[in-house]
This record gives structure tokens, C-alpha cells and sequence, in this order.
């Protein structure tokens, strides 16, 4: 997942960025975190020029189990 990481006042902070949800996690939530595929690993760290594209990149689809379906409490 992609993010960001910086000690502050002595304490461990950090923040998970967020996309619009692709069709895999869209049923449950409209946003979802933003996934970097392991190759994009070290241009995310290393390469301004790269975190543009990376975060306008649609996520890869999810594959899922589950013993049970998801409640919703909104439609």
C-alpha cells in the first residue's frame, strides 16, 4: 500500500493513501487503498517524477473469499 512515514514529536505517524475503489471493492466502500505493485516499489520512493503516475494508476482488481457476505447498512 502506498504511504507516507515521518517521525514527529517523538512519535511513529503515518498516513495510507486512498483511490477510488475498483470494481473488486467498490460493492463494499468507495474508496480504497492505493496499491503499488512490487516493481513500483523503489520509483515510489526514489522517484518524484513517478508518484504522479502511480497515484493516478487505476488499482488492479482483488480476488476475494469470504465464509460470509457483506452487510450493508446504506444503499
Amino acid at each position: 500500500m502506498a504511504g507516507c512515514y515521518q517521525i514527529y514529536n517523538g512519535q511513529n505517524c503515518f498516513v495510507i493513501l486512498t483511490t477510488q475503489a475498483n470494481a473488486s471493492v467498490a460493492p463494499v466502500h468507495e474508496r480504497m487503498p492505493l496499491l503499488l505493485e512490487r516493481q513500483e516499489l523503489e520509483d515510489w520512493i526514489m522517484e518524484d517524477a513517478a508518484v504522479e503516475f502511480i497515484l493516478a494508476k487505476k488499482p488492479i482488481l482483488l480476488n476475494r473469499t469470504a465464509e460470509y457476505e457483506q452487510l450493508k447498512l446504506f444503499s
